[in-house]
């Protein structure tokens, strides 16, 4: 390997690592701290490989998990946005913009064709491009749910979110009737910790 591409690449994961740094708004089980990107990215990935075998999924599962990894990379730099603020149209407008300055700095440190093909998953997810990008969004908005749920209600952010929360993934699992089994349970177990 060419070693200015050596050199690009650790220069990479050096900005990459810094995901492990950003924090959400929602805290890990335990309470303890904020969760991370990274921590999200990582239990995606693992629901896709566990759920693609469990329902023989006819999607290119390495390509999804591409997907996957790089979809939250932008925010070492652009930041995370907030549950709430997905229909406040000033602030989406301003974290896609942000999001896409991110990912051409990001990208543009790696070698080229790397970087192009880290950068085109990233636009297929946030294009909805492919049967794989759809995949890993279904499942991006069911890990969100479920941390909620390991967190317990009493440690929400916020506690008046119940109605945002229940049908957050209803439109991209919609794209996945494999997935709706599954959709529902998660569903019926945040129905029972808001009642309590």
């Amino acid at each position: 390997m060419d070693e200015n591409n050596l050199s690009r690449i650790l220069t990479f994961l050096n900005k990459a690592e810094k995901l492990k740094t950003i924090q959400r708004k929602v805290s890990i089980s335990d309470n303890s701290r904020k969760e991370s990107p990274a921590e999200h990215s990582w239990r995606v990935a693992l629901m896709a490989m566990i759920l693609h075998r469990e329902l023989d999924l006819k999607i290119d599962l390495l390509k999804s998990l591409e997907i996957m990894i790089v979809h939250d990379l932008v925010e070492v730099t652009a930041g995370d946005v907030w549950i709430l603020d997905r229909d406040d149209k000033a602030a989406h407008d301003n974290q896609q913009k942000k999001e896409m300055r991110a990912a051409e700095d990001l990208y543009a440190v790696l070698p080229s064709k790397t970087g192009d093909a880290l950068k085109a998953l990233w636009l297929e997810y946030e294009n909805q491009g492919s049967e794989e990008a759809k995949f890993a969004k279904a499942l991006d908005k069911i890990e969100v749910i479920i941390q909620r749920i390991d967190l317990g209600k009493k440690n929400w952010e916020r506690n008046d979110i119940d109605s945002i929360l229940l049908h957050w993934a209803d439109e991209p699992v919609h794209n996945f009737p494999e997935l709706q089994a599954m959709w529902k349970v998660v569903q019926e177990e945040l129905t029972a910790q808001q009642s309590l």
